[in-house]
């Protein structure tokens, strides 16, 4: 069971695959063609209410990508919408041909345009200039740079690969427009009052209901398996959103209670109280869950002095081994070797190593004193 008391289900990816930092499956995944149609969604909503409020662009709220991804096909002024199926497809970002240069104009394409001239009064032509942004490249761009507050959490924007069709690649082609209908047909088909979600008609799910709706959907639509792909990465992308605010929601109440604590004002943000509702989370519920997960945490002093104990313990491990080492590393001096004191048949100095000592005078074996 979840936070919310519901009953989980576990999502499989295919075997074989592994998941990078925004859940997306990529070793088994083939090479595909960058220009054409990409499809993602976002289960989640990052925007203030006033963002969302009577705003006819994005009335489920989402996320305000701007002039990030060029790519985004029906992302009015930028806006991905919550939970809809959006597409990307090939674009171009114009340039002012002034702001090119003539020594650099052969760097971009161009293409021949007419212009109406309001001085002449006269339809004229000339070059524009742009750069083609292509959806695998902006795709890429917009999964890793959807960091929450600590870094490591995105926001839910996930590829929807169940989708992709290799021969959706010029726009307002034959197959381009298949492929944009087919994603328009499971939008509907996974939320069939979609059309009155977004005119109001009728009130869109928080995020625990829409976890519970889209389990239920799974299992209604069990024999299309496209949609149950749909379906699965909504589903993920709605749990990463889970983990995204209440990294967010942590890291705010820490550094409240910091400036709460050397007296500045501090207080939640609009974006905040609307999370809880989201959530179906009070701020005190959360707070309290919270503070016995800190407690929960902390160390207690009998597990304190445990740790001090083996922590010397395996201090005073380390010293023996490294006297050893110092030891081991450390050159011997060399014992002098006293000669024999004899004399041998030549009547010449042994000067064999002496093994033997008598009165302070050392022999080896063969001249030991009788």
């Amino acid at each position: 069971m979840d936070f919310y008391g519901q009953e989980t289900q576990t999502i499989e990816m295919p075997k074989g695959d592994f998941e990078n930092f925004t859940g997306q499956a990529t070793a088994a995944a083939p090479q595909r063609s960058r220009r054409a149609v990409r499809w993602v969604v976002m289960a989640g909503n990052v925007l203030p209410p006033h963002a969302t409020r009577n705003n006819p662009m994005i009335p489920l709220g989402g996320e305000n990508i701007g002039g990030m991804c060029m790519t985004l096909m029906g992302a009015k002024n930028g806006y991905l919408q919550r939970c809809q199926l959006t597409p990307m497809v090939t674009a171009k970002d114009w340039i002012n041909a002034d702001e090119v240069g003539e020594q650099n104009r052969h760097m971009f394409e161009s293409e021949t345009v007419s212009v109406y001239n309001k001085v002449t009064k006269q339809v004229e032509t000339t070059q524009r200039y742009f750069v083609r942004c292509l959806p695998a490249d902006e795709l890429s761009s917009l999964l890793s740079g959807q960091q929450g507050a600590d870094g490591r959490f995105d926001m839910g924007i996930r590829e929807v690969e169940a989708l992709y069709d290799e021969r959706a690649v010029e726009p307002k082609t034959e197959d381009f427009n298949r492929a944009i209908a087919r994603g328009t047909k499971y939008q509907r088909i996974i939320f069939p009052d979609w059309d009155k979600y977004i005119s109001g008609e009728k009130e869109f799910f928080n995020t625990p209901a829409l976890e519970k709706y889209l389990l239920n959907r799974k299992t209604e639509l069990a024999g299309d398996q496209t949609a149950v792909d749909i379906i699965d990465v909504l589903i993920q992308s709605n749990r990463q959103f889970i983990r995204y605010v209440r990294a967010n929601l942590k890291n705010t109440a820490d550094k409240l209670d910091i400036l709460k604590k050397d007296g500045s004002p501090a207080s939640w943000s609009a974006v905040h109280d609307y999370w809880f509702t989201l959530l179906n989370l009070t701020r005190e519920e959360f707070l309290e869950e919270k503070t016995e997960q800190h407690e929960s945490n902390a160390v207690t002093k009998e597990e304190f002095s445990e740790y001090k104990n083996n922590i010397n313990e395996l201090v005073g491990v380390v010293r023996v081994l490294a006297n050893k080492e110092v030891e081991r590393q450390t050159p011997k001096e060399e014992v002098e070797t006293k000669s024999c004191a004899g004399l041998n048949a030549k009547n010449e100095p042994c000067k064999s190593k002496a093994t033997i000592e008598v009165d302070e005078v050392f022999y080896c074996s063969n001249h030991q004193p009788k």
